[in-house]
C-alpha cells in the first residue's frame, strides 16, 4: 500500500524533531517545514494526505495555512496544535478547516490514533445462543480474548482463549481442564467478552477443538 504523506509544520526544532521520528517509524512519509511561506512552496508542487500545522505558523507571514491545505488538497485530514490551551483558539481553528486540535506537547499515541484511527466494531447481545457453539466461533477465529460466564448455578468462570486454544480456565477455586469442563455444563447464564491479560498460568495444554468435543461429550452424558 501507499504510504500516507504527512505535512509537517511547525516552528518549533524540539518538537519536529519528536514528531518526525515517530511518525516515520509508525510507517509515514514525512516532509516538514518551519514556516508557512516554505510550505506555500511545497504544496505548490505536491499534495499530502495529512496536514499537521501549528497554530502560530499557520498565521505568519499573513498566510493562513489551514484553509488553504483545505481547498488544495482532495479530502484532507488537517490537525492543528498549540502550545496553549483556549476553547476560542480550539472553535476557531475547527472553524477555519481543522479537523482536530490537540495541544503540545504533543502525545504520539493519540497523534496516531487521530491519523489511522482503528476501525469501529460492533458490541452487543446474543439470546438464546449454546455456549459450545460461541466459544467454537471464537476459537475458529484464533482471538486473544477472556470469555467471562456467569451462571446462578456456578462462581464465574473465566476462558482464556488464544490462538485457538483455551490455555486457562477457572470456576471459582477450580483450575485447568476440570475448571473448564465445569463452565461448558452450566445450562444458562450470561458471557462477556473481556480484554486479554496473560492468564496466571497456562493450565491447559490440549488443542482446542478436542476440548470442546470432549466438553459436549460430558455434557450429553451428564
Amino acid at each position: 500500500m501507499e504510504k500516507k504523506t504527512i505535512l509537517l509544520v511547525d516552528p518549533d526544532p524540539e518538537s519536529t524533531m519528536t514528531l518526525f521520528a515517530a511518525l516515520v517509524k509508525a510507517g509515514f512519509s514525512v516532509t516538514d517545514t518551519p514556516r508557512s511561506d516554505y510550505a506555500l512552496d511545497i504544496i505548490a508542487k505536491r499534495s499530502f494526505h495529512v496536514g499537521i500545522v501549528d497554530v502560530l505558523a499557520s498565521k505568519s507571514g499573513d498566510v493562513d495555512l489551514i484553509p488553504l491545505l483545505r481547498s488544495s488538497w482532495t479530502n484532507p485530514l488537517i490537525i492543528a496544535m498549540a502550545d496553549f490551551n483556549a476553547l476560542a483558539v480550539k472553535k476557531a481553528v475547527i472553524g477555519r478547516g481543522a479537523n482536530h486540535f490537540i495541544n503540545k506537547p504533543v502525545d504520539v499515541k493519540h497523534l496516531l490514533s487521530l491519523i489511522s484511527p482503528k476501525p469501529q466494531k460492533f458490541s452487543g447481545q446474543i439470546e438464546g445462543v449454546d455456549i459450545l457453539e460461541y466459544l467454537q466461533f471464537m476459537l475458529l477465529t484464533g482471538s486473544r480474548t477472556i470469555v467471562r460466564l456467569e451462571s446462578p448455578e456456578s462462581p464465574a468462570c473465566l476462558l482464556f482463549l488464544e490462538g485457538g486454544n483455551v490455555v486457562h480456565a477457572t470456576s471459582g477455586a477450580v483450575e485447568g481442564e476440570q475448571a473448564l469442563f465445569e463452565c461448558l455444563r452450566l445450562s444458562g447464564g450470561s458471557f462477556t467478552n473481556l480484554p486479554w491479560n496473560e492468564p496466571p498460568r497456562r493450565t491447559i495444554s490440549k488443542p482446542g477443538e478436542f476440548m470442546l468435543l470432549e466438553a459436549a461429550r460430558i455434557r450429553d452424558e451428564g
